[in-house]
């Protein structure tokens, strides 16, 4: 076999990987479509996913360097792109912003970077703005009369644009000054563009603040977020992925039969399945699917079929977001939703779906119409990992901790174990904090449908089925499913559980409504046709009726 191409590492970028011939999968027929436009463009994706390096690569592009880009489509005679050198303010937000006066010191800073790359020694300024203008300036009475007009002007590319906004996004009151820190220097760029001294602008960010500066500043900027022809500019689909990275799976598979994460009969292409159904599933268009690039990368290297995205940092604001609206977010697995409100995030007023989108843990299932779309968890990677990671937070333990009940509950279901489940089931309550414990049944509900998902299963919340809607619904594999109904029975612990008289009560209490919840059910899972829609697969239907008391106790029955 030929030796396999060596791979990028995390920061690498464009100009070394090339140089150093690593692996890269050619993106530039797209970006140079984006700047055959030309204008001001905006590009959302979520984080890990190439928007760095895509900048990195229009950097090149803009200097005029051909020598990175032979063999590349932009490189070819077929694209004729002439490389025309400008003078390229690559900027990035991801700065320090804990406040204001912080942030306008850090983004300076960032400014005497780019002047420093750009052959301008000092600049001079009292704010982002006003520095700015002055560097652009600079840089145009530092340019000869020789160049050509359109040359003189200059490519601003600015990467993380929200930075300062998500990094303290808990701090509302923050937030906002620090939006007001980046609407005066993105207003000083605009009036920069309105005076003709900019020839192209591309702009990257994790999420779209409608109220973000940016947006409200340029009236002509172009979002390519959802557009279709730049659907695949970042991340790798399904062709690249067999075209470049196919090679190196069977050393892979050979790491995850010997570590035990795959059975020894499992074929190569059983083990390309498990990888996409992994890390593919991404799309802004509902058409074009891409693997997440952060994560295949990494499983390449280190050969383990584990979360590499999830796990590289999830906003602790999004954590507390879910389980402020948990019930919202476990109750369907698509969401229908239209493109503007798809776009409605702002400061202080923070959506659920939309943000989940933008950050990645959403994405487009298909587009409907002009304006509407429906969303889906993009794979098997981010469902895990981020139920895995609501579930630590809703219970206070940790990775461990759950790992062991999730395969406990899994054990009792592939047995029909119906007490093995309630004393799984009983651990769990009695571990959830008496602070954070809610007496609801959609809370019960949302606990376990977390379990069941981070478990790796297909689960649906409220699906409707026969006369009504089953409260879960459990994939277990191609032959069986697992209907759950669920019901809770309020009831209060002793005050005194000294007090044996209290205590014999209590007891009794429990034991009658668990009874109670048990049977209605029974009732209601027997009284609504559930089962029905499975009728014409061949699927073995197991109905799982879950009755839960207090935060103490359940019962269950598998039948």
């Amino acid at each position: 076999m030929d030796a396999l191409q060596e791979l990028p590492s995390k920061g690498q970028t464009f100009s070394s990987i090339r140089r150093q011939n690593l692996l890269y999968v050619d993106k530039t027929r797209s970006i140079h479509e984006a700047i055959r436009t030309g204008g001001c463009c905006f590009l959302s994706r979520p984080r890990r996913f190439g928007k760095s390096l895509l900048l990195g690569t229009m950097a090149e592009i803009f200097r005029g360097r051909r020598e990175l880009f032979q063999g590349l489509w932009i490189g070819s005679p077929e694209c004729g792109y002439d490389f025309r050198k400008y003078s390229v303010l690559h900027l990035s937000m991801g700065v320090e912003c804990q406040n204001e006066t912080v942030l306008e010191s850090s983004i300076i800073t960032e400014l005497k970077g780019a002047a420093r790359a750009n052959g301008i020694k000092t600049i001079e300024g009292f704010s982002p703005g006003n520095v700015l203008k002055n560097l652009v300036y600079s840089i145009l009475d530092h340019k000869t009369e020789t160049e050509d007009a359109e040359a003189e002007k200059v490519v601003v590319l600015v990467d993380e644009y929200d930075a300062p906004i998500l990094g303290v996004i808990d701090d509302v009151d923050q937030a906002i000054r620090n939006r007001k820190v980046l609407h005066g220097f993105y207003s000083a760029l605009k009036t920069l563009s309105d005076l003709g001294y900019v020839h192209f602008m591309f702009v990257t960010g994790l999420t779209k603040f409608a109220k973000a500066s940016v947006f409200s500043v340029f009236n002509n900027l172009k979002d390519l977020t959802l557009d279709p022809e730049y659907a695949d500019i970042c991340g790798f689909t399904v062709p690249e992925f067999d075209a470049h990275m196919a090679a190196y799976l069977p050393l892979a598979l050979e790491n995850s039969r010997s570590i035990g994460d795959v059975p020894r009969q499992t074929s190569l292409g059983k083990f390309r399945e498990m990888v996409l159904g992994f890390y593919d599933g991404y799309s802004w268009d509902g058409r074009t699917m891409v693997l997440n690039p952060f994560s295949l990368i990494n499983f390449l290297d280190q050969k383990e079929l584990i979360s590499f995205w999830y796990n590289s940092g999830t906003p602790t604001f999004l954590v507390d977001l879910i389980r402020e609206n948990l019930f919202a977010f476990v109750k369907s697995e698509t969401y229908s939703m239209s493109k503007t409100a798809l776009e409605a995030v702002d400061v202080g007023d923070l959506k659920l779906v939309p943000l989940l989108f933008q950050t990645g843990y959403l994405t487009v299932d298909k587009r409907v119409g002009a304006r509407e779309y429906t969303l889906r968890e993009p794979n098997r990677e981010v469902s895990e990992a981020l139920n895995n990671h609501v579930l630590e937070s809703l219970i206070h333990k940790g990775e461990r901790e759950v790992k062991a009940w999730r395969k406990k509950i899994g054990a009792s279901l592939d047995a029909l174990d119906a007490a093995g489940l309630a004393g799984t089931l009983t651990e769990i309550l009695r571990e959830i904090p008496h602070e954070i414990h809610e007496p609801l049944e959609h809370y019960y509900q949302s606990v376990i449908h977390s379990f069941l998902k981070a478990w790796g299963f297909r689960v649906l919340a409220e699906e409707r089925r026969g006369e009504g809607r089953v409260g879960l619904t459990l994939v277990f594999s191609d032959s069986r499913v697992f209907l759950f109904e669920l019901k809770h029975e309020k009831l209060s612990d002793p005050k005194d559980p000294t007090d044996q008289k209290a205590m014999d009560r209590f007891m009794a209490a429990r034991e009658r409504l668990k009874a109670k919840a048990l049977g209605a059910a029974k009732a209601q899972m027997g009284n609504r046709g559930h089962a029905d829609k499975h009728g014409d697969r061949p699927v073995t239907v197991h109905r799982v009726a879950l009755g839960l008391v207090g935060r103490t106790a359940a019962c269950a029955e598998i039948y």
